[in-house]
């Protein structure tokens, strides 16, 4: 009788984490079809590559003489995204550098808006108890 409540705790157990499994795949899903359908009918808030735009326009400082040539190319990166209309793509070949760093500097900028960490969280053990 004991063993046979036992079995049934510990199936009763694995229901309840296969259901919320089951919550957090709907909503990332969920998650995802609103994402579609925000680039679908409102364009203008992202990219052609997907990526959520933050600010619109780009006013650099004026006098980039005295930058350092990092500095300077986030300044032209920034310039040729937001103010020449420019994609992705077109400015890491004229820039000749990599999608990367363009995109790193666009989201440094705040032209472009992170997605990396929207909705993730650090997952922590149940048994465990959150570090204060």
């Amino acid at each position: 009788m004991a063993v046979q409540k036992g079995l049934q705790q510990q199936l009763d157990l694995q229901t309840r984490r296969h259901g919320f499994s089951r919550y957090r795949e709907l909503g990332q899903r969920l998650h995802r079809l609103r994402n579609y359908f925000s680039q679908l009918f409102e364009p203008y808030l992202y990219t052609a590559d997907g990526f959520r735009l933050g600010k619109r326009q780009y006013a650099g400082p004026q006098d980039t003489i005295s930058l350092p040539p990092g500095q300077k190319r986030t300044i032209t990166i920034c310039n040729l995204f937001s103010n020449e209309h420019k994609k992705i793509d077109e400015i890491a070949r004229l820039l000749d550098t990599d999608r990367r760093a363009v995109i790193l500097a666009l989201v440094q900028e705040g032209l472009v808006i992170d997605r990396r960490g929207w909705s993730r969280k650090p997952r922590t053990e149940r048994r465990q108890t959150p570090a204060n």
